[in-house]
């Protein structure tokens, strides 16, 4: 008769099994608005951690988060030894894919990854908890900015920790912006506006390691793209320091391009050229406004001016806040956009950026660069090839730097 042997265990996938059930008590907590349930998934009540997570608790309970959950859990990164004596022979970190969405604001799940050390805990029901989220990387969720207000109506969510009055601005030029969205493109999607407080916070936000460049920029629009190239759950990221700096006006503008961008992202099958994208969120950000291009353009024809202007329209680089002054590129991509509105009307705009995008009717190559999928339907849409457009565009700059 063959030896008995003990089936041995698989350590990793216990632990993992034992996250992915911590996991689950948390989202039915936090769909019961229920504080007591998702503390039990925590180690002593009386540690910072707790503390922390149970005002995180009260923070995610403010938004109409829904679909909450993990689709994946990873063992590690290995604590080190101090931290191991600290808690325990049998404490380890799990990195958890966790996911979200804002009901009413976002088409598909949001993902972001969170470490959690795990340990003993006499006081959870199966043992095991969280007791600390130090040990490994996480990526910050609005939900982190404190103090945390949300305001919203049924096209805008604004969640911030900046002063209250603020907020209702960004509300309410939100709601404004979707109007004028819709009058230009036809739909509007709801948005959701991330506002800190500070810049640090900002830069925390957008999980960058400095500040460079975002001193040229009031706000950033970021977000996935589904499988299909379209986007699911933007976020509007303001600068608060750059935004103060702007009268009503610009604030307006502001708002209505990145709403811009949140709707035409969404609504559409794939990237297009940067000075498409900008330049048509600018001419929908200044719809309505009486402007004098060469006073809106002024740091572009200065650079005509003196021979350093642009020789073709910008590339993707050119707006990159990190490595150039980028209000020229703005400036030329607008009057771009502007040009083809007056001389072939809004409707072929509109037309010319779905096609593009890769919107019906017009069917090209998913494989192809935006860049060349754009060369194919100057033509196709406006009846004129780039390079005779752009002659016309570089010529209209020469006349409006004189």
């Amino acid at each position: 008769m063959a030896p008995f042997r003990t089936p041995a265990v698989d350590l990793d996938q216990t632990r993992r099994q034992t996250v992915v059930d911590l996991v689950a008590r948390r989202a039915a907590a936090l769909a019961a608005r229920d504080r007591g349930a998702w503390l039990t998934t925590v180690g002593d009540l009386t540690v910072p951690f707790a503390a922390r997570q149970a005002e995180v608790f009260d923070r995610m309970t403010q938004l109409p988060i829904a679909g909450y959950g993990q689709t994946a859990v990873e063992v590690g990164p290995p604590l080190d030894a101090a931290r191991q004596r600290a808690l325990g022979p049998d404490a380890w970190v799990a990195t958890v894919h966790l996911t979200y969405s804002l009901r009413g604001f976002d088409r598909a799940p949001r993902q972001f990854v969170a470490s959690y050390t795990v340990a003993h805990v006499s006081r959870a029901p199966t043992g095991w908890g969280f007791v600390d989220d130090v040990d490994g990387t996480t990526e910050p969720q609005p939900w982190d900015l404190s103090p945390m207000t949300v305001l919203s109506s049924p096209t805008t969510l604004v969640i911030g920790s900046a002063p209250i009055a603020r907020l209702r601005d960004y509300l309410a030029l939100g709601d404004a912006a979707h109007a004028t969205i819709t009058g230009v493109w036809g739909t509007a999607r709801p948005g959701v506006i991330i506002a800190p407080a500070t810049s640090k916070e900002l830069v925390t936000a957008l999980q960058r390691h400095d500040a460079s460049g975002l001193d040229q920029v009031a706000a950033i629009t970021d977000g996935p793209r589904d499988a299909q190239g379209t986007a699911t759950s933007d976020r509007i990221f303001i600068n608060p320091d750059a935004f103060v700096r702007l009268n009503a006006q610009g604030r307006r503008v502001i708002i209505t391009h990145e709403l811009t961008h949140v709707t035409v992202r969404a609504t559409t099958l794939r990237m297009v050229p940067l000075w498409l994208s900008e330049g048509f969120a600018d001419y929908v950000g200044f719809s309505g406004l009486r402007l004098d291009p060469r006073s809106v353009a002024a740091d572009l024809l200065t650079k005509v001016r003196a021979g350093t202007g642009p020789t073709g329209l910008p590339s993707d680089d050119a707006f990159d806040p990190s490595h150039n002054v980028i209000e020229p590129s703005y400036n030329a991509a607008w009057l771009a956009v502007s040009r083809i509105s007056d001389r072939y009307g809004q409707a072929r705009l509109v037309a010319f950026y779905r096609a593009v995008a890769l919107d019906p009717p017009i069917n090209l190559s998913v494989s192809m660069e935006p860049s060349v999928v754009a060369w194919r339907a100057f033509p196709a849409v406006l009846g004129v090839s780039e390079d005779d457009f752009t002659a016309g565009w570089l010529a209209e700059l020469r006349t409006l730097a004189r």
